[in-house]
């Protein structure tokens, strides 16, 4: 409750030309700088957008920079920052944890937390037959083919998280979702080939870092139980 209380309060501020100010502020502050994630930087819409929605859900601008990419045109959140969000959220006891069974295309990832306000046990379980028949696992430099579990635990993850706590998400889509239904769409242009070819190899860049982000949770959660 307290989480929705913040946002609702924050999309009210967010019209106020005083607050309006200082976002442009700090727009122009993360624009000059060199630490900003290469995929922002210099790109003062783009920054202003991801300032905006930190202000909007109560978060440090720099984390939701680092954790979101702008993919045609529209922001879209990492899975590892929404796993993130979600288990420092307040809204979860312990946090998610997995359960992996089976291997090849038998494998299959359920992704489980427990609410903390009822107390409810959440699930979610994707699998490697899902994957493919969604076209996940079918696509050029697909990671389901390299790091299949992990895929599968970012993918049943964020389907728990959007289907039993969005407010976590406030609307947000996961980069895989947007590039998902973006494909599915349209065919790439030529003229975009550049552009899209470095939104894949940026996010590729980062799905080592997610997956270390994704165990350092783990051993937090873990430490905390």
């Amino acid at each position: 409750m307290s989480l929705e209380i913040t946002t609702q309060d924050n999309q009210q501020l967010s019209m106020n030309p005083d607050v309006m100010n200082m976002l442009m502020q700090y727009t122009n502050m993360f624009a000059e700088a060199s630490i900003v994630p290469d995929h922002y930087r210099g790109k003062k819409g783009d920054i202003f957008i991801a300032v905006q929605t930190a202000h909007r859900l109560n978060l440090d601008p720099m984390s939701v920079m680092q954790g979101t990419y702008v993919i045609h045109g529209k922001l879209g959140m990492t899975s590892a920052f929404a796993i993130s969000l979600a288990n420092t959220s307040g809204l979860l006891k312990g946090g998610i944890t997995y359960k992996v069974e089976g291997d090849g295309q038998n494998l299959r990832v359920t992704a489980k937390a427990v609410l903390k306000a009822s107390g409810e046990e959440i699930s979610y379980t994707i699998g490697m037959k899902e994957a493919t028949a969604e076209g996940w696992a079918n696509k050029n430099g697909s990671k389901y083919k390299t790091m299949p579990e992990l895929m599968l635990r970012y993918r049943a993850a964020t389907l728990l998280i959007r289907t039993h706590i969005p407010q976590v998400l406030n609307g947000m889509r996961m980069t895989e979702e947007i590039e998902d239904i973006e494909v599915a769409k349209q065919p790439v242009k030529l003229k975009d080939v550049s552009t899209e070819k470095d939104t894949i190899n940026n996010l590729d860049s980062h799905l080592e870092e997610e997956e270390v982000t994704i165990e350092t949770l783990e051993v937090k959660q873990d430490i905390a139980d």
